[in-house]
């Protein structure tokens, strides 16, 4: 069972364009050239809850390499209102482990940083669900970010091999665990960021 679905190839720079704008996450200064730049180097991804396929993406998922090949940076954004609620803490936290071993055993990585605005404490709360620790202050990195709306400060989240996500009451009963079959899952499909920005309008 999957919880993770990766496009095939890189993301067009018109689909990063509306993700980063609809999300308040365009810097006023990039210019086309370097949004398609940064476009050639990322992977697009989503989170799905594959017990309830109708719920649509959970999160988006913008990964890319630093230039110290041996970590990742990923951009973590939920299209979902209430991260905190318990099962999709339960869909975090099984996509952090499935993430976990293609970051560290496929891709061979020793860390994956992400970044997110102290100011969107709804993200903070997902990645904390999928088991990244906070390594900065709680004023974070002051004035790091600028997306239009003025600086602000930045936490500095990471995962290494060692970090598990939280324990959750994970609120299924034996009946509905053992009743899992992988036949639930067993379809992939070609992600299309414009779709997804289309179930979440």
């Amino acid at each position: 069972m999957s919880w993770v679905e990766w496009s095939s190839t890189a993301i067009t720079p018109s689909a990063l364009d509306a993700i980063l704008r609809r999300h308040k996450l365009m810097p006023p200064w990039v210019s086309p050239e370097v949004l398609a730049a940064v476009a050639g180097t990322t992977t697009y991804g989503c989170i799905y809850n594959s017990e309830d396929t109708a719920a649509g993406c959970l999160a988006i998922l913008l990964f890319r390499f630093n230039p110290d090949p041996g970590v990742g940076q990923v951009d973590f954004i939920p299209t979902i209102k209430n991260p905190k609620d318990r099962m999709v803490r339960r869909t975090l936290s099984l996509a952090s482990a499935e993430l976990r071993d293609a970051w560290f055993d496929g891709l061979g990585l020793r860390r994956v940083e992400c970044r997110v605005s102290l100011r969107r404490t709804r993200w903070i709360s997902g990645i904390k669900a999928m088991g990244f620790r906070c390594e900065t202050r709680d004023s974070g990195m002051r004035d790091a970010a600028d997306f239009g709306m003025g600086p602000e400060p930045l936490g500095l989240f990471s995962l290494v091999r060692g970090d598990m996500p939280p324990p959750i009451d994970f609120l299924v009963s034996r009946d509905d665990t053992e009743s899992e079959t992988e036949d639930a899952a067993s379809g992939t499909r070609e992600l299309n960021p414009e779709d997804q920005l289309q179930e979440t309008a």
